[in-house]
């Protein structure tokens, strides 16, 4: 499996090749995960196969548990992934985080660790990589699909939307609930890393209304469900974006000009207050706006597999 190494990078393209490891193995651990309600758990060759690496040293049996991008939030066998700000570069701190007890790391080829690294620590995970903060997206990535939670990624002003979703949801699951900013998608992986079986969806709000940040959420979560409140630059980039066949929750048929035309497969869903829809809620506000919130927020806990008396007992529970 190929990936780009342009700025905006169409993480796998080829995904489900990547996630069936050539054996039962994934389905087995997500089975696990799900009963056991573990969190990141992973073994190198998932961390080879979704970051397109190379394992430079150690057991390909090892199991690694947890994230770590600080070398002072170090747990033992955790993986440590090194990324590069302004001020410092991740991978000069490789050999802290191995001493501190982490069970491996991420290490770029072209930083001049490599050799040095399989050299000292042998036994550790050591896997090579074109660029830390792209594996960690892609492993991001990939660990929603291990845990099969479902994404939904919504336009800045989604947020009442999300929020009333995610209020029906605990009814069933504790959905995760992200606002990613544009210039801290890492931490927007570092959360998803965080799925666990208790959780059963991750809804993402965006807090910019920025094409870019579209595209690289897209990459990174593969959403085929997205809520739009407005026809914007941002709105029509996740389109692009999303995983077929899709779904979008608008506003109305007026959300989108007549003349527009998406992705085939993605398929429009009009939440007009008019309809109504059917469940009871004494929520704060009344208008159009209140009506037409309400309605894409049953709409969508709907579509996430949602009856009717829990969507319900979500709301009473507000």
């Amino acid at each position: 499996m190929q990936f780009l190494d342009s700025p905006s990078p169409r993480i796998y393209t080829q995904y489900r090749s990547c996630y069936q490891l050539g054996d039962n193995t994934t389905t087995i651990h997500a089975v696990l995960l799900k009963r056991l309600n573990m969190s990141v758990r992973l073994i190198p060759n998932e961390i080879i196969k979704s970051t397109n690496g190379r394992l430079a040293c150690g057991s390909a049996l090892t199991m690694l548990n947890g994230i770590s991008t600080s070398v002072s939030k170090i747990t033992p066998g955790c993986l440590f992934i090194p990324l590069k700000t302004d001020n410092r570069d991740g991978h000069m701190d490789i050999d802290t985080a191995l001493k501190n007890g982490a069970g491996g790391a991420l290490c770029e080829g072209t930083s001049g660790k490599l050799t040095g690294l399989a050299k000292a620590w042998p036994l550790k995970i050591i896997v090579e990589v074109n660029d830390a903060h792209e594996s960690l997206l892609n492993l991001a990535c990939f660990w929603r699909h291990k845990i099969m939670a479902q994404a939904v990624i919504g336009t800045p002003g989604s947020e009442p939307i999300l929020n009333l979703a995610a209020a029906m949801l605990k009814a069933k699951k504790n959905p995760l609930y992200l606002q990613p900013h544009k210039n801290r998608l890492h931490e927007t992986a570092l959360s998803l890393l965080e799925l666990n079986a208790h959780h059963g969806w991750a809804l993402i709000e965006m807090q910019n209304d920025c094409p870019e940040t579209a595209e690289r959420l897209c990459d990174m979560c593969m959403p085929s469900i997205a809520v739009v409140t407005e026809d914007t630059p941002c709105a029509r980039a996740l389109l692009e974006g999303l995983e077929t066949p899709a779904v979008v929750l608008v506003p109305d048929e007026k959300t989108f000009p007549a003349d527009y035309k998406p992705r085939n497969e993605i398929r429009f869903i009009p939440c007009n207050p008019a309809s109504g829809t059917g469940i009871e809620t004494s929520l704060p506000g009344d208008g159009l706006a209140t009506l037409s919130r309400m309605c894409m927020a049953v709409a969508l806990a709907k579509h996430l597999g949602l009856k009717p008396d829990e969507i319900q007992a979500g709301l009473n529970a507000l």
